[in-house]
């Protein structure tokens, strides 16, 4: 597979690269333009496209790593064991940048704030949210889920706030305050046929985007 990267005009190719797997995750960073492929192995490589430098899927020769947190934002990823330690990987070196302990794990599914401080995630019953603090190691339960499935989770820089979008198969957006677990219903985005295809949050916390079959949402975040 060749995978070019272009300028938005489209009018120049500035790097290309051919690599021997299926694509999983792009980014950008200030280090590089980066992919995560997955090879016919099955072996889990970080290429930076900008260098060619490869950096080894790190957490695949930890075993304590028996779960990867869904759906975290790179370039950051996140593991637990089966008893709850939680890693936080930078994928981009290769190395463990923070570690914790949490109860009620493996954490299974979540979000990380921009900067990497906070997790906010949940146990594989969906029955409790949690946010812990890499910084401190605190891991707060924040409310109660009842079972619950949230198709996406993100917490904002401050940690005070964690959004959930399609909770139990609703299409609705809904804010929990992490001091209090006060849910707000914040409202709903366009109608799908199906789950959102697509969620997202930018980098810098202000816009959270929601996709599917019928197009686009777009929904700015007071940080």
């Amino acid at each position: 597979m060749v995978i070019q990267v272009s300028l938005l005009d489209g009018a120049q190719t500035v790097y290309e690269m051919q690599l021997d797997g299926q694509p999983q995750t792009f980014w950008v960073s200030d280090a590089g333009i980066w992919v995560e492929i997955i090879t016919p192995t099955n072996e889990v490589l970080i290429y930076n496209l900008m260098t060619g430098e490869i950096v080894p899927y790190a957490p695949a020769a930890d075993p304590d790593a028996v779960v990867r947190v869904g759906r975290i934002a790179p370039p950051y990823a996140v593991t637990s064991s089966v008893d709850g330690m939680v890693k936080r990987w930078n994928l981009q070196t290769g190395e463990i940048e923070a570690i914790a302990l949490v109860d009620g794990g493996p954490a299974v599914f979540g979000q990380i704030s921009p900067d990497g401080r906070y997790l906010a995630w949940r146990d594989p019953q969906s029955n409790w949210l949690h946010r812990l603090d890499f910084y401190t190691g605190t891991d707060q339960i924040v409310v109660q889920l009842y079972n619950q499935y949230v198709q996406g989770y993100f917490i904002n820089r401050a940690g005070d706030v964690i959004l959930g979008v399609d909770v139990d198969f609703e299409p609705i957006v809904v804010a929990w305050d992490v001091a209090t677990g006060e849910r707000v219903l914040l409202g709903q985005y366009r109608q799908c046929s199906r789950v959102p295809d697509l969620i997202r949050m930018s980098a810098d916390g202000s816009t959270l985007i929601i996709g599917c079959d019928t197009g686009l949402d777009f929904w700015r975040i007071n940080p």
